[in-house]
């Protein structure tokens, strides 16, 4: 199963891209399992993961949510401003 993750803000700093492609085993994987991927490959976002805001196909999730084949991920920091 491919998922393409997308960064924005301090995500991108952190990974250093805006975005890049994952396999993941199927058949259900939960965006909670990639995000635990995501931390093991760049440990900083450790510090993040629980303010980060998540979605999928472009509609907002909670980190449960179960992935598909193709699905588009966007990891977000929280907004800020008014």
């Amino acid at each position: 199963m491919n998922v393409v993750v997308r960064y924005y803000q301090k995500v991108r700093e952190i990974t250093g891209r805006s975005h890049e492609e994952f396999v993941m085993d199927p058949p259900f994987v939960t965006l909670q399992d990639l995000v635990s991927r995501l931390v093991a490959r760049y440990p900083e976002l450790v510090h993040h993961k629980n303010s980060l805001l998540y979605a999928r196909n472009e509609e907002y999730c909670e980190p449960t949510a179960q992935l598909a084949d193709g699905d588009v991920v966007d990891l977000m920091p929280p907004f800020s401003g008014g």
